[in-house]
């Protein structure tokens, strides 16, 4: 998909509570699947006036009005929806929770991931999904609204994620802080670093100490981790072609016009008045060192070798300090701690 596309449509995205969504896509050759596809839409026809009364598709209570038109002898097919929240939190929708009804009727349409049963699989491939709408979709320029700032329901619906074909997890190739809580560890310091020297970049990274997600008896006392920003992959030299992989809202970032709208970092929040994070201030990456009581300072001098000084400028380091148990965000009792499915 072409990125710059891609940002000519976030532009014109959440100037809204609610948004509009278009798309166009032609329909796969014969006449099985002219039929098919006029059946089922008959079907969701018939569903809508008759059984589906109570203001919203299915278990879906963000849309507003959503209408399938067939142009050009029904060579063509264009889709018209109106609906709350994000573009991500609709398809997130569409695939968690009408994704049976989705697969039957898009997957009609020349390069929608492939469906069995016309119904299964399909937009369960979530990356091959997102990238066939983005590349289908049309700017909506102009479009009216009569109650700006009114959603159709109270609240955001909880989007699910996705299940998984079942994969063994290679935990050695895994950072062990998406694993394990380090709740031990009581001390921690997060330094922002930007890439000065490539080749010594690399090489500091081949040998850092990360801490995978290997589990160890007794549990270590110490840990490092690395994070990276979109800036950073490219700084290190990681090929657009692999970059291009990762999502879209991760290669955007979080000063993007576009996001920032969506986060509420506006006005005095704006990415421009913070006091990193923007501009030059945008880090390359993060290293991120957790130990238990007395162990942080021989940690940090550890990995800060000749090389680190190389390779990196230290933009800021952000202390920590224990609150004696005070958790604002509810990861102590659990309440918004996640949970993953290692299994799946």
């Amino acid at each position: 998909m072409d990125q710059a596309y891609s940002d000519a449509l976030a532009l014109l995205e959440d100037r809204d509570v609610t948004n509009q969504f278009n798309a166009m896509a032609s329909r796969k050759p014969g006449l099985v699947r002219l039929w098919t596809l006029l059946g089922i839409l008959a079907t969701v026809d018939y569903a809508a006036r008759h059984i589906v009364r109570h203001g919203r598709l299915g278990r879906i209570r963000t849309i507003h009005f959503a209408r399938w038109v067939l142009l050009d002898g029904r060579k063509r097919g264009v889709f018209f929806s109106n609906y709350d929240g994000t573009v991500e939190s609709y398809m997130d929708d569409f695939i968690n929770k009408a994704g049976f009804g989705l697969n039957a009727i898009f997957c009609n349409a020349i390069g929608y991931p492939r469906t069995n049963w016309l119904v299964l699989d399909g937009c369960s491939d979530e990356q091959k999904y997102r990238s066939f709408l983005r590349r289908h979709t049309l700017p909506s320029q102009v479009w009216y609204k009569a109650y700006p700032g009114l959603t159709a329901i109270e609240g955001n619906p909880r989007v699910g994620r996705p299940s998984m074909n079942p994969s063994e997890v290679d935990y050695s190739d895994v950072q062990g802080l998406v694993r394990f809580g380090y709740g031990k560890m009581k001390e921690a310091s997060y330094v922002h670093l930007r890439v000065k020297d490539v080749a010594a970049a690399r090489a500091w990274l081949r040998s850092a100490p990360v801490t995978s997600a290997v589990a160890t008896t007794p549990p270590p006392s110490t840990a490092m981790q690395v994070a990276f920003t979109a800036a950073g992959l490219e700084a290190l030299g990681v090929p657009a072609s692999v970059r291009a992989g990762f999502s879209a809202e991760f290669l955007a970032g979080m000063i993007e016009e576009n996001r920032s709208r969506r986060l509420g970092d506006v006005g005095s929040n704006a990415p421009s008045q913070w006091e990193w994070g923007y501009g030059a201030g945008v880090p390359h990456l993060m290293v991120m060192f957790f130990a238990e009581p007395g162990r942080l300072q021989a940690l940090t001098q550890g990995c800060k070798v000749d090389a680190w000084n190389e390779a990196f400028d230290e933009l800021r380091w952000l202390g920590t300090a224990d609150l004696d148990g005070v958790e604002p965000f509810g990861f102590a009792d659990g309440i918004s701690q996640p949970q993953l499915d290692w299994e799946r």
